[in-house]
């Protein structure tokens, strides 16, 4: 089943981020702080310990994963 969020971006004057996904009601759905982006790998910097396919490729037991994703 689908949930419809809403994305809240804060920037950084030292260019990190932060996040917010708002669901429905207003409850906070996930956020995140201090990320940072790759400009020039066209990437997130940040690693993403929440997501399972990354960490897999982080272990080596997955794939490395496509932009905009993190580099395992």
């Amino acid at each position: 089943m689908a949930t419809p969020i809403d994305w809240v971006k804060f920037a950084h004057r030292n260019g990190t981020y932060n996040w917010v996904s708002v669901g429905p009601g207003g409850q906070v759905i996930e956020l995140e702080r201090e990320s940072q982006w790759d400009y020039f790998g066209n990437r997130r910097a940040t690693e993403e310990w929440n997501y399972d396919n990354w960490v897999l490729a982080r272990r080596g037991e997955g794939p490395q994963l496509a932009a905009p994703e993190a580099l395992a």
